[in-house]
């Protein structure tokens, strides 16, 4: 299992393995996304799009809520599709979400508070609004 988020024709090959089907006329529209549908034995229909930039990739955060929300699988699954050209056996248990802060919070943390990227993983919104307003609060360092 590797932590990294995939490029976009990586997702695409998966959507291929996994028996997704691109929703006609999603190729041609003037948008950077291509739409693809997926309907379960259970009759859920499943929709994910992916973006016409192949060689770029999600965020991993992204990519996450992509596995959680849209393609209702976990990332080893994800993985392992790719590795064994195997579609995804269903129901899937999904992962739960790792805290993160809201999109505002992360420059603020790395840039004035300081914090490491690493510092921020697993940080929950309310906590990094702690931080943030905590280091607000304080008088500036004169150093």
């Amino acid at each position: 299992m590797t932590p990294k988020a995939p490029a976009f024709d990586e997702i695409e090959k998966f959507l291929k393995i996994d028996g997704w089907t691109e929703v006609a006329g999603s190729a041609g529209h003037a948008t950077s996304h291509r739409v693809f549908e997926k309907v379960l034995e259970c009759g859920q229909v499943l929709t994910t799009h992916i973006s016409h930039s192949g060689s770029k990739s999600p965020g991993p955060n992204r990519f996450g809520e992509i596995l959680r929300e849209q393609l209702k699988i976990t990332r080893r699954q994800f993985w392992e599709a790719l590795d064994s050209g195997d579609a995804v056996d269903r129901p899937a248990p999904v992962e739960e979400q790792v805290p993160a802060p809201e999109a505002w919070q992360v420059p603020i943390l790395l840039h004035q508070v300081g914090l490491s990227p690493d510092e921020l993983h697993g940080m929950s919104p309310d906590e990094a609004q702690k931080v943030i307003t905590a280091h607000w609060a304080s008088p500036p360092d004169d150093s």
